[in-house]
């Protein structure tokens, strides 16, 4: 779902990237800092009450170098161009994301707010009259599964010193269903910084104003931080995702390894080769569903594919593979090489089977002979079944879930563990959560109405120690 984002916000980044000329009073007419830059997004808690619930997109959030904003562009070519004619120095962006709004088909999904920072005044009023060209020049074109229909300008009044916005609609072209988004952008011009705000929605509901408000207190903001009115805080906040990048700009790397530490034994760290499947799904009034597939090659080769639905409709593809500290990602424009720390390869990790990520949560799996189990076999190995469903008492003492199993049923929780080596070779989660619990436990919105949530989960590991497995680079 993130990834499908994106690519919706790509389509109002060029409007957004723009900024505009300054003169003798133009506050933007000395050195700023990344600093500074940086404080002068909107936190979460100045977007409105109403997205209290969002949680920061850290992969996409933080700064952004030239390179980066040609690599997430929809025309590449154009906007390296772009860059070099306009003069665009540096960006840093912050977007918000509700999970709950795809499980229900409507609501926001996405919001966020920019700041570009531009060389000289009268290149980035030029990168803003040709950034909303640019946007128009999308419509009836697709990216990764995704058809931008049309764009409509309107007229956001006077921000700043110069403004543009346009509504925007885009819609899946996989499956046999079309999921519809709309999102509404704003940018305006403040010297040589540019602001932007966006909403993007699974609903048609006009939030023309909404933006343009958020849009006007972006710009107060930004004179707050020239004027020294904001400061960073002592400790660094959550948001601030990603870091200044350095002369050398690479893919934003996170500070968790590869494979996280936990007391959990995944088949990875017991088995030379196997293949793996998954897939989990959570329904509320329509269903979120992620399949992962791959194989594993000892002691560090991994390929997995990641594959996501919307209420039946296809809305994505990952495609990963990891060799030691090297890695490789195709979101579907081809593989581009990466490192095992890119931020985006280990939120993949995390949904894989065949990584240790995936099963760090399982505490239980060190030890699990607290809890009673029965002979069985899975997946052609000899096993014990561990019937957790059963227990809810013994899921609460070993961790798995949060303390308050309160609004919880569990339909199923089974979870077959060899009996060579202690490694889960399957496992098979139905759980049902009222209202409330949906929402503290997997951050679904609870509503109005008080909606049940249904989460299940089935992984399999397959073909252990197969001979024909090999795990290699993908070809260029």
């Amino acid at each position: 779902m993130r990834r499908l984002c994106m690519v919706l916000v790509a389509l109002a980044l060029p409007l957004l990237s723009a900024c505009g000329g300054g003169g003798p009073s133009d506050p933007t007419a000395r050195e700023i800092t990344d600093e500074q830059l940086s404080l002068m997004v909107l936190p979460l808690s100045d977007l409105g009450s109403q997205y209290a619930d969002f949680e920061l997109d850290e992969e996409e959030s933080g700064f952004h170098s030239n390179e980066q904003a040609v690599e997430d562009a929809l025309d590449k070519e154009d906007e390296a161009r772009d860059v070099e004619q306009f003069g665009q120095v540096n960006s840093y962006e912050e977007q918000y994301l509700s999970s709950g709004a795809f499980l229900e088909g409507e609501g926001p999904a996405l919001i966020g707010t920019q700041v570009y920072l531009h060389e000289e005044a009268d290149g980035a009023s030029g990168d803003l009259r040709d950034s909303v060209e640019d946007a128009k020049r999308q419509v009836g074109k697709s990216k990764e599964g995704v058809a931008f229909e049309s764009l409509e300008e309107f007229d956001a009044a006077d921000i700043a010193d110069e403004s543009a916005a346009y509504n925007f609609r885009a819609a899946t072209t996989s499956g046999d269903e079309n999921a519809t988004f709309h999102g509404t952008a704003v940018g305006f011009r403040r010297g040589r910084i540019i602001g932007g705000a966006i909403i993007l929605r699974l609903d048609d509901q006009d939030v023309r104003e909404e933006v343009t408000a958020i849009a006007r207190k972006l710009d107060e903001r930004i004179l707050a931080v020239l004027r020294g009115e904001v400061e960073q805080p002592a400790s660094a906040p959550t948001s601030q995702a990603r870091p200044a990048p350095t002369s050398e700009p690479t893919s934003a790397p996170t500070s968790e390894p590869t494979s996280a530490p936990s007391a959990a034994v995944s088949p990875s760290d017991v088995l030379d080769s196997f293949r793996f499947s998954s897939e989990m799904a959570v329904e509320v009034d329509g269903g979120l569903t992620l399949t992962m597939e791959g194989e594993f090659e000892a002691p560090d080769r991994l390929g997995c594919t990641i594959s996501g639905s919307l209420s039946g409709t296809k809305v994505g593809e990952d495609n990963l593979v990891v060799i030691g500290e090297d890695a490789w990602v195709d979101t579907g424009t081809g593989f581009q090489a990466t490192s095992a720390d890119d931020s985006a390869v280990v939120n993949d990790l995390d949904l894989c089977p065949g990584s240790p990520r995936f099963w760090a949560g399982f505490d239980f799996l060190q030890d699990p002979s607290s809890i009673p189990g029965q002979p069985d076999t899975m997946n052609g190995v000899d096993a014990t079944r561990y019937a957790l469903g059963e227990a809810a008492a013994a899921l609460k003492s070993i961790g798995f879930l949060p303390a308050e199993l309160e609004g919880m049923t569990i339909n199923t929780f089974d979870v077959w563990v060899a009996e060579d080596g202690g490694w889960p070779v399957a496992l098979d989660m139905d759980i049902t959560a009222d209202a409330q619990a949906a929402a503290e436990t997997f951050g679904i919105p609870a509503g109005e109405a008080g909606q049940q949530a249904r989460i299940t989960m089935r992984v399999d590991i397959t073909d252990v120690n197969a001979g024909d497995i090999h795990v290699a680079p993908p070809t260029p």
